[in-house]
């Protein structure tokens, strides 16, 4: 199996555990300060403005800002991409040493059940399978804390 297509599935059950969780009061928001955004992300035309959430001030809520952050330096690019590559193409340009530190960001949060939306997001947006612009939309909405 790709390691993509594992990613997605892996992500799915992740966020129905979390969603499930959630629901069932065995979690609740977090009370602590919030990390603050430290840059303003540039519009892209066909995805647009994009603002970034606050997260907690704790490890994963600064994994889950610096990969919100990395993504919005990309996404002008991404869009570029996405329009004009092959799967192959993308799955290149991924492993790339831009992706790199967005993927080691996923990573760590893949089992913090604060997140499961976030990751499944970026593992849709970065699958060269599945990658496009609908995906990108549903990343910006996980980065910009809208569910």
């Amino acid at each position: 199996m790709q390691a993509g297509k594992l990613r997605v599935l892996l992500g799915q059950g992740f966020a129905i555990v979390g969603a499930a969780m959630l629901v069932s009061g065995c979690v609740s928001a977090s009370t602590t300060p919030n990390s603050t955004p430290t840059m303003t992300p540039t519009p892209v035309p066909v995805l647009g403005k994009l603002t970034l959430a606050h997260f907690p001030s704790d490890y994963n809520g600064e994994q889950a800002l610096w990969l919100c952050e990395g993504w919005a330096g990309l996404r002008g690019q991404y869009v570029t991409e996405v329009e004009k590559d092959t799967p192959y193409q993308l799955d290149v340009w991924f492993s790339g040493p831009a992706w790199t530190p967005l993927f080691g960001y996923a990573n760590s949060l893949e089992h913090d059940i604060a997140y499961p939306r976030l990751t499944l997001a970026f593992g849709q947006a970065t699958d060269p399978m599945f990658a496009s612009i609908a995906n990108a939309r549903g990343l910006d909405h996980s980065c910009a804390g809208v569910y």
